[in-house]
Order: structure tokens, then C-alpha cells, then sequence
């Protein structure tokens, strides 16, 4: 698995993945839920699904339930996580409406209390082996992974970039408006205008620096860093079935399967993300009219009615994890953390205050997993990371734009 570079540190993103495939998806089958069974229907051996009651994670073990039972094999067995400190993470009364939907009594429950913080015993003895990966959160999976030797393990990664909104999602949203004779307001124009200007990459860069972009950093270097992922990252196409496509290929989700996928090997382990699989992504991309592009419920709804609870389909909060990785083996780092060992750029007062926070910012975790290293004697040279943004072109200032920025929440 590739280690993180010391901009992807900074930055808190990755930048370097495996190669994509082509642009534009296969033709496939129209039926997205039906390409899933056959996925599902493929697993060799014993077969478990990481399953915590989301939209994602629910359409897999769906799948997999009824592809089981067409075949008259074991049903998967759900492995599901369980939180009680963390009442922002608990989606019990989710994960018991889908197991009664399904029919699905047997499964795995573990409890966690400080196991998937990003310094706790398994982040660090995976850290001390492995180094900088991304995603962070990695260090700590073989929670899961050691419930599930032998087996292959499905999870719902992917969903939210496959089957959620796309850049034209605003426009659809306007366009039905109208039809019933309802004005757009100044909100609704405002969103589709910077749905337009994200093809400008002066507009994204002072987007991503807005409201909360990269304030680790001073502010010299928060407009550099986003310049580079600027180049980096293209933006999504209008055309949404394009942008379906586009969405499974980011470097973050190429990256992210690598890891996954490495560390299950090692673990005996077949991890899967089905809902990342070229097959599903060129099915809903080929499937999904213009105007159901409305938004993740409406995309859900257009395939998946006749699998999942309704309610689960219309579902419009989120868990949040934050704490369970940044926990208290994390603040205790923070602490006694004097900020040595990191190059001037990064705002180490600021760092240490979020690593105290209540709401602590996904996008710091490998910084938090470089100071730590650094801290116990490794050596994790930083001070390189902005140098190739020199030959990069300046990019002017864009007109003012609203105050938006990453909220940097963990999901599963």
C-alpha cells in the first residue's frame, strides 16, 4: 500500500492513487440492484457484510441476503459496530428495522470503547508497521477484520459518492420547482451559480479555503495546498452520468480501496466495496433518468424501493464518528504535545486545541499520526511538503463567494 507523501500529510488528502480506468463506463445492464445481486452472488467462501444500519450498508446486506437464499447458501453474517459512549454514532433503531425487514437474526455486535481511536493500541502497532496510510483510520480495522478471518467482507463504501447528489443536482431541484409554479429563490440561484463557477479554478481554490478550509495551516499555505488539489482532482462533469463515474474514481476512493483491500490480504480477508465496481457504477449511470437526480433519497428510491424500508430510504440524518477516532488516548496525546518537529506552516496551537476539541477535524489525522511518530523518535520530515506548488501557475482571486467549508465529519 502506498504510504502518504508529505503533502497528503499536510494536506490531510490524498493526491497519488492507483490508475483509473477509462472515462465513461462500460454499457450494462439498467438495473443497478440487479448487477448487485450478481456481485454479491460471486463471493467465494463464508460471506459477512460491515453493516451499521446506513443506506449503503443496508442495500448491501440486501443484496446479499436475498442472492444467499436464491442459492440456498448461509446467509451473510452483518458485522456491525457498536457505540455506547457515543450516542451521535448509535444507529440502533436503523440496524433493527433493516434485520426485521431482511428476516436476519444472526450476527456479529462489538462493542467499541476507545478501540478505533487513532492512537490507541491497534493504530499504534499498525502505525509502527506500516507508517502514514491513508485513510488514518485504517491503523485500526482489524477490529473488524479479526471477527471475519476466512471470510469475504462486503461493506457499503462508495455509496455516498455513487449514489449521491451530482453537480446538477441543484438545477433538477430548480427545474421541478418551476413545473409547479414555484419561483426560484435567491438561495436556489445562488447554488446553481456556483455549481457553474466550480469549472473555475480560482472559484474552488477560494472555496476550499473559506469557512474552516485547511486552518492547521497559516494562510499562505492554505491557498497553495488548495491550488495543488485543485490540479489535481478535475471537477465533477455536468453530465450526471459522467459525474456517477467520476465520483467512484477520485483518487480518495482509489486510494482508500487499495488500502482496504491490502490490509484484508494480510488478514485473510476479501474485503469488497460492490457499490464502487465498475459493473454498479455504469448501471446507475446508464439507469437513472435526468430528473431523478434530484438527490440521494430520490436516487435510492428510484432502484431500491422493493429492497429497503421506506423510511430508511428517506433517511436524512447522518452517525458521526469523530469521537470514536479521536478519542481519549488522542487527547491525552495532545496534552503534553509541545508541537515539536513540525515546519512553520502548521499552526501547531491551532492543531492542539482541535486534537482537544469536541468535534476534532477529520482532515488532521495524519498530521496527528506524524506528530505522534515524531514525539516517540521516528523522524517524519514535513518541511518539503509545499516545494512543487513553486511551478505552479498563480491563480488570480475569484469574485466573493458564500462562506462554505469542509465540515470535517467521519461517516462510514
Amino acid at each position: 500500500m502506498l504510504t502518504a507523501s508529505s503533502f497528503e500529510v499536510v494536506a490531510g488528502f490524498p493526491v497519488s492513487g492507483p490508475v483509473p480506468g477509462v472515462d465513461a463506463p462500460p454499457s450494462g445492464p439498467d438495473d443497478p440492484y440487479g448487477v448487485l445481486l450478481s456481485l454479491m452472488s460471486a463471493a467465494p467462501g463464508p460471506v459477512a457484510v460491515e453493516f451499521s444500519g446506513g443506506c449503503d450498508s443496508s442495500l448491501v446486506l440486501a443484496a446479499g441476503v436475498e442472492a444467499a437464499r436464491r442459492s440456498g447458501r448461509e446467509l451473510p453474517i452483518p458485522v456491525t459496530l457498536r457505540y455506547p459512549s457515543l450516542p451521535e454514532a448509535d444507529e440502533t433503531p436503523w440496524q433493527e428495522l433493516v434485520l426485521d425487514a431482511l428476516g436476519v437474526r444472526d450476527r456479529i455486535v462489538i462493542t467499541v470503547e476507545g478501540d478505533e481511536d487513532l492512537l490507541g493500541p491497534r493504530a499504534i502497532a499498525s502505525l509502527a508497521h506500516r507508517g502514514l496510510i491513508w485513510p488514518p483510520a485504517a491503523h485500526a480495522m482489524s477490529l473488524v477484520l479479526d471477527a471475519v478471518k476466512g471470510a469475504t467482507l462486503f461493506t457499503g463504501h462508495g455509496g455516498d459518492e455513487v449514489l449521491g447528489p451530482r453537480r446538477i443536482t441543484p438545477t433538477v431541484r430548480l427545474l421541478q420547482g418551476l413545473r409547479h409554479s414555484r419561483g426560484p429563490s435567491r438561495s436556489d440561484l445562488g447554488v446553481i451559480a456556483d455549481a457553474v463557477r466550480l469549472q473555475s479554478p480560482a472559484f474552488r481554490v477560494q472555496q476550499m479555503t473559506k469557512a474552516g478550509g485547511f486552518e492547521w495551516l497559516i494562510v499562505d499555505a492554505r491557498a497553495a495546498v488548495a491550488r495543488r488539489l485543485t490540479a489535481v482532482e478535475p471537477v465533477e462533469p455536468w453530465q450526471p452520468s459522467r459525474g456517477v463515474v467520476a465520483a467512484s474514481r477520485t483518487v480518495a476512493q482509489r486510494r482508500m480501496k487499495a488500502t482496504f483491500e491490502s490490509l484484508g490480504e494480510e488478514m485473510d480477508v476479501r474485503w469488497r466495496a460492490p457499490l464502487l465496481e465498475p459493473s454498479f457504477v455504469a448501471a446507475v449511470a446508464g439507469a437513472t433518468p435526468l430528473h431523478r437526480f434530484r438527490g440521494r433519497s430520490t436516487i435510492l428510491a428510484t432502484h431500491f424501493a422493493h429492497v429497503l424500508p421506506e423510511k430508511l430510504l428517506w433517511r436524512q440524518n447522518k452517525a458521526w464518528f469523530n469521537r470514536a477516532f479521536f478519542g481519549e488516548e488522542t487527547r491525552s496525546f495532545a496534552r503534553s504535545w509541545d508541537g515539536e518537529g513540525l515546519p512553520s506552516f502548521i499552526d501547531a496551537d491551532w492543531l492542539k486545541a482541535n486534537w482537544l476539541s469536541d468535534l476534532p477535524h477529520a482532515g488532521t489525522a495524519l498530521l496527528l499520526h506524524a506528530a505522534f511518530l515524531i514525539a516517540n523518535g521516528t523522524p517524519v520530515d514535513l518541511s518539503d511538503a509545499l516545494l512543487p506548488l513553486r511551478s505552479l501557475a498563480s491563480v488570480p482571486a475569484a469574485d466573493e463567494a458564500p462562506e462554505r467549508g469542509p465540515s470535517g465529519r467521519l461517516r462510514r
